[in-house]
């Protein structure tokens, strides 16, 4: 019997193993294709990051980006620049080329500019300006060459020009020491301007006229004033006219901020001496490449100035000359802005008018002060001459106050309205008409203490005050100087209201337009703005280039004034867009 054996088969797969090699298998290329998603994730997150870091623009210029590199880049060279300064400075201080105190001064501001956050706001608002000028520029036709970049590089490597300067100056000086100069004081200082301008005119030496009627220090030195540099403090239209004079030159009558009058004269120019380590020094710190480029940029930018400048000193426009009132309105209401001028003796508890709220209402301190109060008012009461007893209140103030600002001053507070003062100390002053200059009010009681007030002057509001002037211009042979020497809160009342020539862009739009709009030899008729009221006699009109101190106001602001509008004109425009996260913070 043949036995036949069954053919033997290989094992067989189960069903289930198989579904499971399947799933390990997708599980693995799952897991391959999210490690790749992650690293692509990774390698964009890095590369975003990398860009807002470095290319990511924090504004725009027309189809110009200003990048964080080159902000950073801005920022370094501006660190390094500010570094220089204060080290050179600190070398002409200790070596005696600059005045102490002008270079504390000086220092104090390069210090305030190196904080980190003011550098980079300072930085980014210098790159869009920069870029925007090298825009308008184009637009002018202006290039520059490498000599300029040159000539610009030796500037900025340049110890600062230095110019020797004679000065007439004639300011204020109040008869009380540290008080405010009074409307006397004023028209003295513009009388003996007038006269010293004469002088000259008349061919007197400089120095003989500085030396009859200057009232700085300079006084016995026939005015001179040393070496100055284009950074001094001492007012902005005054020392940049000197600083576009020739050798000899004198500059015109100039009224400063500080209501100061002054002329100079420019004996001696002493060019700068450049550092010859200042361009590699600057190089390393911030790259040969982008140092050229912002000089460049900065040289630009200049050439642009001095070309709006140049144009706006030789360009004839329509003129008015004017004599102005200006009748001030000093709070919301015109019709409620009563002032009253007051000066005060403060006596303390315990002389101490900070700390009082810590002191109980019976502390006998607070009766001890109310005394002392008592016996200064009667003691000043007593002199009936209103002037004697002025001068003793001063005295007083000075020696007695336990307000020792005001004390300094005579107890001198100014004019204030009521709101400016705690009610206390407000309510006899407003509240009182009957109240004559020069008498004593109080003692009056307020959380500070007991008040010693002398009664100066009371304002009418604002309202009443412009219907005293236009009854005055209204009447038979009215003399508008007059009226503006009497009324008028504007800083030429003492010259009559006299403004001189001006451009309708020296003037507040709406005040423009009356004064453009009138004959020669009208008086506009009040022109309300915030700040006050506006009347204008025209007393003669012009098409001429400016001068005097207009030239002088015009060549100190023009490009300031001209770029403002361009700028604001083009961020209207979106020609300059700004990332808001950083230039809002600046």
């Amino acid at each position: 019997m043949t036995v036949r054996l069954r053919p033997t088969a290989g094992p067989r797969r189960r069903r289930g193993a198989d579904s499971e090699d399947r799933f390990q298998f997708w599980v693995t290329i799952g897991f391959i294709v999210l490690i790749v998603a992650v690293g692509l994730v990774l390698v964009a997150a890095i590369g975003i990051g990398y860009y807002n870091s470095h290319f990511k623009p924090i504004a725009n210029v027309g189809e110009t980006s200003v990048t964080r590199d080159q902000w950073a880049d801005r920022i370094r060279l501006e660190q390094f620049r500010l570094g220089f300064q204060e080290r050179r400075l600190r070398s002409m201080i200790n070596g005696g080329q600059i005045d102490p105190e002008l270079g504390q001064t000086l220092l104090a501001d390069i210090q305030a500019k190196q904080a980190t956050q003011t550098v980079a706001s300072q930085s980014a608002n210098d790159l869009v300006d920069l870029l925007y000028k090298q825009r308008l520029a184009g637009e002018a036709g202006l290039t520059v060459s490498d000599a300029d970049i040159q000539a610009q590089m030796t500037k900025e490597a340049s110890t600062p020009e230095q110019r020797h300067v004679l000065a007439i100056v004639i300011e204020p000086v109040p008869a009380v020491e540290g008080a405010d100069p009074t409307t006397e004081d004023k028209q003295k200082a513009y009388d003996n301007a007038t006269k010293a301008v004469a002088a000259l005119a008349a061919g007197t030496p400089f120095e003989q006229v500085a030396q009859q009627y200057n009232t700085g220090a300079a006084k016995d030195s026939g005015g001179d004033l040393g070496f100055l540099t284009s950074d001094d403090p001492t007012d902005t239209t005054w020392v940049d006219a000197l600083f576009r004079l020739p050798v000899d030159g004198t500059t015109p009558l100039i009224k400063g901020e500080d209501e100061a009058y002054r002329i100079g004269r420019v004996t001696e120019i002493k060019p700068g001496a450049e550092d010859p380590s200042y361009r590699q020094d600057a190089v390393e710190a911030v790259g040969d490449g982008n140092y050229r480029e912002q000089v460049r940029l900065e040289a630009l930018a200049a050439k642009l100035s001095d070309k709006v400048v140049a144009d706006a000193l030789a360009t004839t426009s329509d003129q008015v000359r004017l004599a102005e009132i200006f009748v001030a309105i000093n709070g919301s209401d015109p019709s409620k802005d009563v002032q009253v001028h007051a000066s005060h003796i403060l006596y303390s508890p315990k002389d101490d008018p900070q700390n009082l709220a810590s002191l109980a209402p019976e502390d006998p301190a607070w009766e001890a002060a109310k005394q002392q109060a008592q016996k200064a008012a009667d003691d000043l009461r007593a002199i009936a001459d209103a002037a004697q007893r002025q001068t003793r209140f001063q005295e007083v103030a000075k020696t007695e106050s336990d307000d020792k600002t005001s004390g300094a001053a005579g107890g001198e507070l100014g004019t204030f309205t009521r709101e400016a003062m705690v009610e206390d100390f407000a309510t006899p002053l407003f509240d009182n008409a009957d109240l004559k200059p020069g008498d004593i009010v109080g003692p009056v009681k307020s959380q500070f203490g007991y008040h010693v007030i002398l009664f100066q002057e009371r304002i009418p509001a604002a309202n009443d005050r412009l219907k005293v002037v236009r009854d005055a211009l209204a009447a038979s042979g009215a003399d508008f100087a007059a009226i503006a020497r009497d009324n008028s809160d504007g800083e030429q009342a003492l010259q009559g209201g006299e403004l001189g020539w001006r451009t309708a862009a020296q003037l507040p739009d709406d005040v423009a337009h009356a004064a453009f709009s009138a004959a020669v030899g009208a008086t506009t008729a009040p022109v309300q703005l915030d700040e006050g009221f506006y009347i204008e006699k025209v007393e003669e009109k012009a098409s001429r280039p400016p001068d005097g101190q207009q030239a002088a106001t015009i060549a100190a602001t023009a490009f300031d004034g001209w770029y403002t509008t361009k700028k604001a004109d083009a961020v209207k425009a979106k020609l300059i867009v700004t990332d808001e996260s950083i230039f809002s913070a600046g």
